[in-house]
C-alpha cells in the first residue's frame, strides 16, 4: 500500500484537481489518502462525499502550524509501507505516476521521478530528479521510522530537511527519467508569496532546516560522505547567494543565522578538504557567473565571529 499525505491550508480552489489526479491512478485500490487540514477557514468534509471511491482520512489541526507540523501528523496517522507527499495545489501527471514508482520500490528504498513545474505565464519548466524537495518521490516507511525522520516545525524548507535526513541514511535510490508530478503555479502559496526581505528570510529557514537534519544525522551516525556533499553545496550556495544581497542593509543577518552551520562545517573539516571544496566552488562559480565581493575564507571567518 501507498500513503499519499496532502497538507492543505485554504486550498479549496485547487485540492479537487489534486484528488482527481489520484482518483485516476491505475493502482487506486492500493492508495490511502491522508488530508491534513492546517486549520483552514472552512473544513474539507465535502470531499469525502465527492471522492467516495478514494480511501480518504481527513484530520483537522486546531491551529495553523505550517506544513512541517501538518506532514508530521500525516506520518503519525498513516501506516502503509510506502509514503508519498502531494501539495494541495499540485497534481500527479497521469494515471501511471504512482504505479511507476511503486513497482520500482521492491528493490529500492527511494524512487525519484521528474517534476514538471508550471510557471506564472503557463509555460512548463522541467526539473530532472530534484535533490531536496519531496515532489515525485516515494519513500520507505521502515527507514523513516527507524531513524525517526520527521519535518522540522518551520514554514519553509522543511521538505529539504526531511529529504536530506532520509538521504543521509544512504538509501538504495533509483532515478527514472519519467514525468510523474506537476508542480503548479499558485500565487497564494508560501513558495510564491514573497518579495524583498521576505524572500531573503528563505535563507534563514534553509539554514534552520539543514541544522536540524545534521543534528539528527549525527545522533544516528549516518553516512558522512553524503552529509559532507550536502554541507559543501549548502554553504557554497549561501556564499554565492550572499553576493546577491551584499549591498542590502540586512545582508549581515545571514552571518547570524549561519553561525551554527559553520560550527558543523568545522566538525566536518577533515572531510571538506581544499580540493573537495574547490570542485564545488568552481561548479557554483560557473553557474552563478559573478565575481564575489568577499572570498570564501572571509565568508567563513565572518560567520565564525
Amino acid at each position: 500500500m501507498v500513503d499519499v499525505i496532502i497538507t492543505a491550508y485554504n486550498a479549496h480552489e485547487t485540492i479537487r484537481k489534486s484528488l482527481m489526479s489520484i482518483q485516476i491512478q491505475y493502482i487506486k485500490d492500493k492508495i490511502k489518502v491522508y488530508i491534513i487540514d492546517d486549520a483552514s477557514d472552512k473544513p474539507y468534509n465535502y470531499l469525502l462525499d465527492e471522492f467516495k471511491d478514494l480511501d480518504i482520512t481527513l484530520y483537522r489541526l486546531e491551529k495553523n502550524s505550517g506544513p512541517g507540523v501538518a506532514r508530521n501528523k500525516g506520518l503519525e496517522l498513516s501506516n502503509s509501507e510506502y509514503i508519498m507527499f502531494l501539495d494541495a495545489d499540485d497534481m500527479f501527471i497521469n494515471e501511471y505516476s504512482i504505479r511507476t514508482l511503486y513497482e520500482l520500490m521492491k528493490d529500492n528504498d527511494l524512487v525519484v521521478g521528474v517534476v514538471e513545474e508550471e510557471l506564472e505565464d503557463g509555460s512548463i519548466f522541467y526539473i530532472d530528479n530534484p535533490d531536496r524537495c519531496l515532489h515525485a518521490k516515494m519513500y520507505r516507511r521502515s527507514i523513516i521510522d527507524k531513524y525517526d525522520i520527521r519535518f522540522p516545525e518551520i514554514y519553509r524548507h522543511e521538505d529539504c530537511a526531511f529529504h536530506e535526513l532520509y538521504f543521509f541514511t544512504n538509501p538504495r535510490t533509483y532515478y527514472i527519467n519519467e514525468y510523474v508530478y506537476l508542480y503548479r503555479f499558485n500565487k497564494k502559496s508560501l513558495t510564491h508569496n514573497k518579495n524583498g526581505y521576505d524572500e531573503f528570510l528563505n535563507y534563514k529557514s534553509l539554514i534552520e532546516g539543514t541544522i536540524y537534519s545534521f543534528e539528527k544525522a549525527e545522533k544516528y551516525n549516518l553516512n558522512k560522505r553524503i552529509m559532507e556533499d550536502t554541507l559543501a553545496t549548502t554553504l557554497l550556495f549561501l556564499f554565492y547567494e550572499y553576493q546577491l544581497y551584499y549591498n542590502q542593509p540586512y545582508s549581515y543577518e545571514l552571518f547570524e543565522w549561519i553561525k551554527p552551520l559553520v560550527e558543523i562545517y568545522k566538525r566536518f573539516y577533515e572531510y571538506l578538504n581544499e580540493e573537495y571544496l574547490l570542485y564545488y566552488y568552481i561548479d557554483f562559480g560557473n553557474n552563478y557567473r559573478i565575481i564575489p565581493y568577499i572570498s570564501w575564507d572571509e565568508f567563513i571567518d565572518k560567520a565564525s565571529k
